[in-house]
Parts: structure tokens; sequence; C-alpha cells
């Protein structure tokens, strides 16, 4: 967990509808800020005076997003008191310049923090628009990442997996998306660059494999979002895309129970392995190296003993559309 220390103290000052709580940053300043309660999470805002009926659809897509990242991943991030009130994680909202870019969070923690711009941002579009700003979905990502042991060590999937998952969390949640803020791009169009439009961009360039990209930190060239996260974010989306919300699910879960990797290449079998047995699609082609998948008999048992831990697990050819 990050070293920065954070604290929470009740206001000892309480009136109708004027509660407020004194909230200490990551970076150690202290801010008086309005609570706003949804059922998981907490929006703790600076101005005191905006609309309710603004704030209630941010806290309804805030749920949303946080139940399926907890169906996905079947676990929600360890509670760390300084950043819960009333037993709900808390998402701050500070000035630009007081935390660690447009959002940050802890990693498996509870806690975030948005700026001032992204958070005005956010607001602004749900107010006039129904629209919903990423970067809220792309943090929850962080709070959610339980998988530090299995591929941690290529960490391009640790970014990767809240880039994907913003996508994820916001198309299961039905939450729909405003455009981007740094360059306003439509959200659909954000997604696709993100996602398909990157991962065919490295497909068709066959001098680019995962050890000239994901483990030295490197992207794809001529793609505006084409960092090696993002390209790790794409990925995983490919998972989800093939073949709908339940084998993406699937993928995780398996992926929890697989030993650590304390190489490259471990880590590459793991999703590989895992991926395999939430689809029961070879997906080596990602990587662009000799597959590290398991002989078939390592892989049945594998299986056989995975569905007898209750995972929902398939071998099978080919694969099916996105439901």
């Amino acid at each position: 967990m990050a070293t920065f220390r954070i604290l929470l103290l009740l206001s000892a000052t309480f009136s109708c509808c004027a509660e407020t709580v004194l909230y200490t940053s990551f970076q150690g300043s202290t801010y008086e800020l309005t609570p706003w309660y949804g059922q998981d999470v907490a929006v703790l805002t600076q101005p005191p005076n905006l609309d309710p009926t603004t704030m209630n659809k941010i806290l309804s897509a805030f749920d949303s997003a946080w139940n399926v990242y907890h169906n996905l991943t079947g676990q929600v991030p360890i509670s760390y008191p300084p950043t819960t009130l009333n037993g709900k994680d808390t998402i701050a909202h500070v000035p630009d310049g007081a935390t660690c870019g447009a959002g940050c969070s802890y990693l498996g923690y509870t806690g975030t923090e948005i700026a001032n711009t992204y958070f005005n941002y956010l607001y602004s579009n749900a107010n006039k628009y129904g629209l919903f700003d990423q970067v809220q979905f792309y943090e929850f990502g962080r709070n959610f990442w339980f998988y530090q042991n299995q591929l941690g060590i290529v960490d391009p999937f640790v970014t990767g997996f809240a880039i994907a998952n913003r996508f994820v969390s916001m198309e299961q949640g039905g939450i729909p998306g405003a455009p981007f803020y740094n360059n306003g791009m439509s959200f659909a169009d954000f997604e696709a660059a993100s996602t398909s439009v990157l991962l065919n961009a490295y497909l068709s360039d066959p001098r680019l494999n995962w050890k000239n990209t994901l483990a030295v930190g490197q992207g794809v060239p001529g793609q505006e979002f084409g960092g090696a996260a993002d390209l790790a974010g794409a990925f995983y989306y490919k998972i989800y895309s093939d073949h709908g919300f339940s084998d993406y699910q699937s993928f995780f879960r398996i992926l929890s129970t697989l030993p650590t990797a304390n190489t490259g290449a471990a880590a590459i079998q793991n999703f590989e392995i895992a991926a395999l047995g939430a689809t029961g699609e070879d997906y080596s082609f990602l990587f662009r190296d000799q597959s590290t998948v398991p002989e078939p008999f390592s892989i049945l048992l594998s299986v056989i003993g995975l569905a007898s831990i209750g995972l929902v697990t398939k071998v099978r050819t080919g694969h099916s559309s996105k439901s």
C-alpha cells in the first residue's frame, strides 16, 4: 500500500443536512468536505450546494460500477479505516495538484481522490446530459486489483486492469460515458481507440510481441492510446469482447488461484492458462510467443481441480460473441 497516510475525522458539528467531515488527503492537506452516501461509496465534495438529484445520479453510477467489479472479481477492496466513512469507500474531491493525477487510489484497498477539474467535468456532464466521465470507473480498477502475485511482475498488467475494466464496468452497469476530457473524443471512439483499434495495430505489426512491449514498458507506435498499459488493457478486453462477461468473470476467478509468477514468462503463462480455462480458447497469439500453456493432460487436471472448488471453467473450441 502507498506510504501516504490519510485521516478522516467526523466534524464535531452536526446539523440537519449540513454534516461535514474533516479529510486529510493523500498528500497531508486537510479539507472540510460534504459527504454524500451511496450504497457502497461515500463521495466527499468541496461545494456544499450541489444539486442532490445530480449527486444521486453520480452515486448510483458509482455503486453500479462497484457492483460490476465485485461480481467480476468475487472480492471487495480491503477496508482501510482512514478511507472509509460509515462503512463506505470514500471518494474525495480535492484541489487540482493535490493528488497523484486526475484521480488517485490505493491498490487493493478502499480510498480514491479525484482532482477538482475532473470532478467538475463529471458533475457538469451528469447534470446537463446524464453522461459520466471515466476517471472514477478507472480508479475502481485500482481498488479492485487483486492479482499482483499472478501478473504484477509484468507491470503494465496492473494499470491495464483499470484501463480495460473502466469500459467493462460502465457497459455492464449501464453507465453512458461522457466525451474524453483530454481531447473531446466521443466515449465510443475513446473506447475503440483504447481496445480494438489498438489491438489490431499491435497484431498487424509482426515486429511486436510481449517481450518488446509489455516486458519493457513500450507500447504500440502511432496509436493515440498506445502505451504498454493500454496494450495490456486491450489484451484483457479482448477476452471480454470475444466471450462476454461470464467467461471474463471466470478468467479472473481462475487467475486468482494460480501460483505466484516470479518471471515475466510465468505471468504470461498464468494469463494464458486462465484464459484457456475460462473460454476454451488459446490466447497465446496475443503474446507472439510459443504458448506457455502446459500439455493437454495437465490442462485437463487443472480444469478438473478448478471445477472441484466451484469455478466455472470450459474446454471447447472456437468462441462466442459478447453477450
